[in-house]
């Protein structure tokens, strides 16, 4: 044993494992405290249940049922506000769908959108894709104070030359950016925020040379 020794089990007073592990082959680590450091502890955690209990309003005893019950809360509020954000990317993609310009046969969407994160406009972008059937598609959006870009191109038209990565890295030049990705999507992001606008109006022609070559 590598412990403290006593004469008589008594002399520890109270005493509270905090945990056990295993050190090695048919070795284990207890560690605990007792006598007035096992004291301490309890009344510190009488305190903290007390002062929780406090705070959620309740009793001690149920403590942890109101505990899980704000959990469940929470995913509930967590599920609703995923749905949300689905109708109204929904509701968006189908708004920006007017805004395509064709060139050659292609339909070309390069617009601004407000969104919070890089998912959010990934979905919209997955959405408007479904529905343009042959496209390319540059999103824009402001995150966190920074330009963004993404951009995706169906794959049919990536046999006459048009690459997501082409496209968005010439475009986050205009952003003081690059970025990468693949043939189908790319995404990039700048330092420029002021230019974001210059940078999708430069979309059309770029497919426009891309299209017909130097």
């Amino acid at each position: 044993c590598g412990g403290t020794h006593v004469n008589q089990t008594g002399e520890l007073g109270a005493l509270y494992i905090l945990s056990e592990s295993s050190i090695g082959s048919g070795m284990r680590r207890i560690e605990a405290v007792s006598g007035r450091g096992a004291n301490k502890i309890v009344r510190e955690r009488f305190e903290s249940q007390n002062a929780l209990a406090s705070l959620l309003q309740t009793g001690t005893s149920q403590v942890g049922s109101k505990v899980q019950s704000l959990i469940d809360e929470v995913d509930e509020l967590k599920h609703s506000n995923e749905r949300l954000e689905h109708q109204v990317a929904a509701q968006t993609a189908e708004q920006l769908l007017d805004s395509a310009v064709e060139i050659q046969g292609i339909r070309v969407l390069a617009q601004r959108i407000d969104v919070s994160n890089n998912d959010s406009m990934r979905n919209i972008g997955d959405l408007i894709r479904d529905k343009i059937v042959q496209g390319v598609i540059v999103l824009g959006a402001i995150i966190g104070e920074r330009p963004t870009l993404i951009a995706m191109v169906t794959p049919d038209l990536i046999n006459r030359g048009l690459s997501a990565v082409t496209i968005v890295k010439e475009a986050a030049k205009t952003i003081q950016g690059g970025g990468g990705g693949r043939d189908e999507i790319a995404q990039a992001g700048g330092r420029r925020a002021d230019k974001l606008n210059d940078a999708l109006a430069k979309i059309p022609g770029l497919v426009s040379e891309i299209i017909h070559g130097p």
